[in-house]
């Protein structure tokens, strides 16, 4: 009991940290300086855990203060926030009761958001490990990383907009909001598609070719559904953004606190029937209805929309490529060989997208690359 106990104060400790992480780096990103929200947590999250981690290998530290020393480093990366906070805080902002108010609010907030967020993303695999079997949360999570590949330009790319959707929620500047939410869906859902249709035909070569293959061949199917519940976000833009910089931030708990309950009863009726397969279509399931309702209230309450004309043309794009892979399969005795041809065919996609103008920002990034490669003036 004890030990539970120590478990879940440490837990809950992590959390509250990186909810404080996340509140401080909205705060960071509204003030134009994602730079230190980027290099706060290049120092005590990317090189400070590896850091650790090697420390534990050489013996430096005992294993007993691994964790210790991890709600440390997270704590340094907060604190560093928060001295950022001080010194640019306006005057008297500590005097104000309102500003105390919104902002512990906020941190409350960010608080529960990262809590329940987690919990939606992990809580398929921890119900694969107690229904199924630890070996097979194991393949679960190697096939769900696999999947995730398809979110990388999301990510990169949310970090980027939320210093400008703050900047038009401050200014009340519902059309830059609106501009901003179809042109990240139309970038994204091209940058992904690719993504998709660089990895789903390669599949059956990529097991060939890795060692013990056949064990993790039957995960093939979670890859699917994992990268189409990626690429479903991709499609929907930066709508949970929009939301939590919006005045009315706190609709996104309401919406976790849905999805976090569709995900455990899904999980629950699919995994003991389909097994990995089954959690993999219930986190799909999952992301198809949380991003469904938030696209529903912004679009009820702000009239906000992600999609375009461009948004049912990179559909057909996307549907005529992976069809053609499979009416005009590519097979060869070697494994690499076909993975090499068809990826560096999907470039044709990315070809086609450029040459439609399917997404302004796009063609630009294109248009700097080649200049940066001294291909066009």
């Amino acid at each position: 009991a004890e030990l539970n106990w120590g478990a879940g104060l440490t837990i809950s400790l992590l959390i509250f940290l990186m909810g404080q992480f996340t509140m401080l780096s909205a705060y960071a990103t509204t003030k134009y300086r994602l730079n230190v929200t980027r290099i706060a947590e290049l120092i005590f999250q990317k090189a400070g855990i590896p850091l650790l981690l090697l420390a534990l290998v050489f013996k430096v530290i005992p294993f007993a203060l691994l964790l210790p020393f991890i709600i440390l480093l997270y704590l340094f990366r907060a604190f560093s926030l928060w001295a950022f906070r001080y010194k640019t805080r306006s005057a008297n902002h500590f005097t104000k009761p309102g500003k105390i108010i919104s902002f512990w609010s906020y941190s409350i907030f960010a608080f529960f958001a990262v809590l329940m967020h987690q919990a939606i993303i992990d809580i398929d695999t921890l119900m694969v490990g107690s229904l199924v079997g630890i070996g097979e949360a194991g393949v679960y999570k190697y096939a769900f990383y696999i999947g995730m590949l398809v979110d990388l330009p999301r990510m990169n790319l949310v970090s980027l907009l939320f210093p400008l959707i703050s900047k038009y929620q401050s200014q009340n500047d519902t059309s830059g909001i609106d501009s901003v939410y179809k042109r990240s869906s139309n970038l994204l859902f091209i940058l992904g598609s690719f993504i998709i249709i660089a990895i789903l035909p390669n599949l059956s070569d990529f097991f060939n070719i890795i060692p013990n293959g056949s064990n993790f061949e039957h995960s093939k199917y979670v890859i699917i559904f994992i990268s189409a519940s990626k690429l479903f976000n991709m499609v929907m833009g930066v709508n949970f953004e929009i939301i939590a910089s919006s005045k009315k931030y706190y609709v996104i708990l309401l919406i976790n606190l849905i999805t976090l309950g569709i995900v455990i009863i899904s999980n629950r009726l699919l995994i003991p029937i389909y097994g990995i397969s089954g959690a993999a279509f219930a986190t799909l399931s999952v992301w198809i209805v949380y991003n469904f309702i938030a696209y529903l209230y912004l679009k009820i309450v702000y009239g906000f929309t992600p999609f375009s004309m461009a948004t049912l043309k990179i559909i057909i794009l996307l549907l005529s490529f992976l069809g053609a892979y499979y009416v005009i399969p590519i097979h060869s005795g070697n494994s690499i060989y076909n993975i090499v041809i068809r990826t560096l065919s999907s470039t044709l996609f990315l070809l086609i997208c450029y040459k439609m103008s399917l997404s302004t920002d796009f063609n630009n990034q294109c248009i700097k690359g080649l200049r940066l490669l001294r291909l066009v003036k």
